[in-house]
C-alpha cells in the first residue's frame, strides 16, 4: 500500500480468502488522507472507467498465474494455499 497510493487516493478492498483477521497497516491511509472501502458489487461506471484505464496503459492489472482451463484443479488448489498476490487467470480454449 505505501508507495503505490495517492494522497486522498481509495484504496477498495474485495474477497476475503485470508479469512477475518488480517494483518494490515492503516498509517499510509490516514497520513495520506485516503479512503478504505469494502465493495461486494461494482457498479458498471466503475467497471467501464477500469477498462478505459488499462486499455489506455494508464493501470496494469496484477497477474499472480495463469491456467489452461483444464487446469483449474490446479488454481484451485494455489488459490486455496492463500500464498498468492495478484490474479489467478483460467484461460479457455479458442473454438
Amino acid at each position: 500500500l505505501d508507495g503505490c497510493l495517492c494522497c486522498g487516493g481509495q484504496y477498495v478492498a474485495s474477497g476475503a480468502i485470508s479469512g477475518p483477521i488480517i494483518e494490515f497497516d492503516f498509517r499510509p491511509l490516514y497520513l495520506k488522507d485516503s479512503d478504505l472501502l469494502g465493495a461486494t458489487a461494482i457498479p458498471r461506471k466503475i467497471v467501464t472507467d477500469l477498462v478505459r484505464y488499462i486499455e489506455g496503459n494508464e493501470i496494469k492489472p496484477l497477474f499472480h498465474q495463469t491456467f489452461p482451463l483444464k487446469s483449474i484443479r490446479k488454481a484451485q488448489q494455489v488459490f486455496m494455499e492463500k500464498n498468492h498476490v495478484g490474479n489467478l487467470v483460467a484461460i479457455t480454449p479458442r473454438i
